[in-house]
């Protein structure tokens, strides 16, 4: 699986975007139409008064594996990520015993007689 890399243009264009603030005149922009349309939305004349961006980095630092489960404590990044995607592949197939049509039809219980 590739390495993602974001392009020279693109980082040049989030700091332009940054830089200039856009996200707040747009979501002010937003936020008028919206009040124009519904004068008596009290909660959008609030939020036009607090406008700021509202979107953060993830702060995880083994991705998308919960570094705080006991599971994986003491392994690097490259074990526990393996170990979180062994986990995820079992739950996947004890939903699937769990809860498909097909597998609800075979009793495992019921002993099969040969019959001659």
């Amino acid at each position: 699986m590739g390495v993602k890399k974001v392009s020279q243009k693109k980082k040049g264009s989030y700091a332009v975007y940054d830089s200039q603030s856009k996200y707040n005149k747009n979501r002010k922009r937003d936020l008028k139409k919206h009040i124009k349309v519904n004068p008596n939305d009290d909660c959008a004349k609030k939020a036009l008064e607090n406008v700021k961006y509202r979107r953060k980095k993830p702060n995880k630092k083994m991705g998308w594996v919960d570094s705080r489960s006991i599971a994986f404590q003491g392994l690097t990044k490259a074990q526990s990520t393996r170990l979180a995607r062994a986990l995820k592949l079992a739950k996947t197939v004890t939903n699937e015993l769990m809860y498909e049509k097909n597998y609800k039809s075979i009793n495992p219980t019921k002993k099969v007689t040969n019959t001659k």
